[in-house]
C-alpha cells in the first residue's frame, strides 16, 4: 500500500493500487462490445420517452437525468471545505441564498 501524508491522503508519487485496475477478461470485453450495439436503440427510447406525455413524469425526469449525467457528469454529492478560498468562492457564488 502507498504511503500517506498527515491528512491520510496518498503522498505524491504513491498509489493505493500500484498494480492498477485488473485487465478485463475476454468475456467482459465481448459483453461490453455487444452492449455497444444497443446504444442507438437506447438513445431512441430515451428521446421518445422525453417527448411522450403518456409516459409518467417520473420516468421522463429520470430519462432527462440520464442524459444530463452522461453529457455534464453526475453532480457532486457533498462538499469538503477546509480552505478559506473554497469558503469565500462559495460565498461569492451563492451570496445570501441560504441565510
Amino acid at each position: 500500500m502507498g504511503s500517506r501524508d498527515s491528512k491520510g491522503r496518498f503522498a505524491a508519487g504513491s498509489s493505493g493500487n500500484p498494480a492498477g485496475r485488473p485487465k478485463r477478461t475476454d468475456q467482459e470485453r465481448e459483453i461490453i462490445e455487444s452492449m455497444g450495439t444497443l446504444v442507438p436503440q437506447a438513445i431512441t427510447i430515451i428521446r421518445d420517452m422525453l417527448g411522450d406525455k403518456d409516459v409518467p413524469a417520473y420516468l421522463r425526469i429520470r430519462a432527462a437525468e440520464i442524459v444530463f449525467e452522461r453529457v455534464a457528469g453526475k453532480p457532486m454529492t457533498g462538499l469538503e471545505l477546509d480552505r478559506y478560498e473554497d469558503n469565500q468562492r462559495i460565498e461569492e457564488m451563492f451570496g445570501n441564498m441560504f441565510r
